[in-house]
């Protein structure tokens, strides 16, 4: 969100104004999309890319709309996986013109001046080698931060202090090192920095993955992996180290789930469906969250 505008991307080729009923009054909106925040109406916003946008992002005082997907044009143009946008105009900003070599899955938000954190399921970002993270400048010049991970990076989050980038996503080993589906990182060589949660489990038929990470003021930060389809339980545990697990929920399948925040405080939300865990089979977590302990509230339907 930007400016009094909410824009959307996916793998959608048309939108329905509000109001419209289902089936009526689609509009073509190729894989992006804007609305007005107070009315829900569909704006003139309407670049033309040719493949699905997983990953969005707006500049410090919203005047640039950073898109990350696995689209490999905009409006008839070459632009491997990455593009930016005035928002204001809605014209594409042809000077940030960095390329990646695959899907880019999250751009994280710059707090107040560029690093562009990126990442995804590349191996190049201008031509260097990057493995699944990078980072550029707003210009769009690569930047040196480079971790290297095995596996797809689906989040990244910057500390509010800027003191560390934190990297989720489905790879096991940070810079050659164990480190399961979440790690810390230097926020300028991207080398691996100390980060006390673990990730669990990590046995056969039963990997945790991190889908999503949110930080906020008091630094805590949520997490959403692993494999389950039945909401079970929630453990709670607080410690005292950052970085360190506070609580984390159990399940048996795959969970969709959607993080939000309120009055400074993140809820989480998992949204479940029928179990379907074979009787003896490890129950795998849905959500960790780890950071200084804080009080807050949870929501489960």
């Amino acid at each position: 969100m930007a400016n009094g505008v909410v824009y959307v991307g996916g793998a959608f080729t048309s939108v329905r104004p509000p109001g419209d009923p289902l089936g009526t009054g689609g509009v073509p909106r190729t894989y992006l999309a804007a609305f007005d925040t107070g009315t829900g109406s569909l704006l003139s916003f309407d670049p033309n890319l040719n493949g699905e946008v997983t990953a969005l992002a707006s500049s410090p005082g919203g005047t640039t709309l950073y898109v990350g997907g696995s689209f490999s044009e905009v409006n008839g143009s070459r632009q491997m996986y990455l593009a930016a946008f005035n928002t204001a105009t809605g014209t594409q900003d042809r000077a940030w013109t960095p390329t990646a070599t695959g899907s880019v899955y999250t751009i994280s938000p710059p707090q107040t001046v560029p690093p562009i954190y990126l990442g995804g399921n590349f191996g190049r970002l201008d031509g260097d080698v990057r493995d699944r993270a990078g980072a550029v400048d707003a210009s769009g010049n690569l930047l040196p931060w480079a971790p290297t991970l095995n596996g797809s990076v689906t989040s990244i989050a910057v500390a509010p202090d800027d003191s560390r980038v934190l990297i989720g996503g489905y790879f096991t080993t940070l810079d050659g090192v164990s480190q399961q589906a979440i790690g810390s990182t230097d926020p300028t060589t991207g080398a691996s920095d100390p980060w006390a949660a673990t990730i669990e489990p990590n046995i056969p038929g039963c990997l945790a993955d991190v889908k999503d990470i949110i930080i906020r003021r008091n630094h805590r930060l949520h997490c959403v992996g692993g494999h389950g389809r039945r909401l079970l339980r929630r453990r709670l545990r607080r410690q005292r180290q950052y970085g360190t697990l506070i609580w984390q929920t159990t399940a048996s399948g795959q969970p969709k789930r959607s993080l939000s925040s309120t009055a400074g405080c993140t809820r989480a939300r998992t949204l479940t469906t029928a179990p379907t865990r074979r009787a003896g089979s490890p129950r795998c977590p849905i959500l960790m969250v780890a950071g200084s302990p804080a009080t807050c509230s949870t929501s489960r339907s």
